[in-house]
């Protein structure tokens, strides 16, 4: 739709000029809304509940596999394969009418938690893949 493509050029716009990327991929949407409960869209285009807990998306091991993922799905282009790359969520709400206003995101630095003691991993099971 439409949307989607203004959204998405809008977050490569953005993520270039906040990072100083050189090229910017969107995928992986997510709409999510506080009324519905399941973490997932059932049908992958309908919205999925919020998020209440800390979690990370990926980690060291799972980005550059998610990457070789979307190259080999043909989503994006990684020729040659990039020696630096970065996942970067873009989060916002897509209605100026009403605004977020519980479950706001939160972020903390990296180097500010022990990953030994306060990480776990967890994988997420999808219809295509796991992840």
């Amino acid at each position: 739709p439409a949307s989607v493509r203004t959204f998405n050029a809008a977050a490569e716009a953005f993520v270039c000029a906040a990072v100083g990327a050189a090229r910017v991929h969107v995928f992986d949407h997510t709409l999510r809304t506080s009324g519905v409960s399941s973490l997932n869209a059932a049908d992958g285009a309908s919205a999925a509940g919020a998020v209440l807990r800390v979690h990370g998306d990926y980690t060291a091991d799972s980005a550059p596999t998610r990457l070789a993922q979307l190259a080999a799905a043909g989503a994006i282009t990684v020729e040659p394969a990039p020696s630096r790359f970065a996942f970067v969520n873009v989060w916002r709400s897509v209605d100026q009418q009403q605004p977020v206003l519980s479950h706001p995101l939160a972020l903390c630095r990296p180097r500010s938690i022990d990953y030994a003691r306060d990480t776990w991993s967890y994988h997420m099971h999808f219809e295509d893949r796991v992840g």
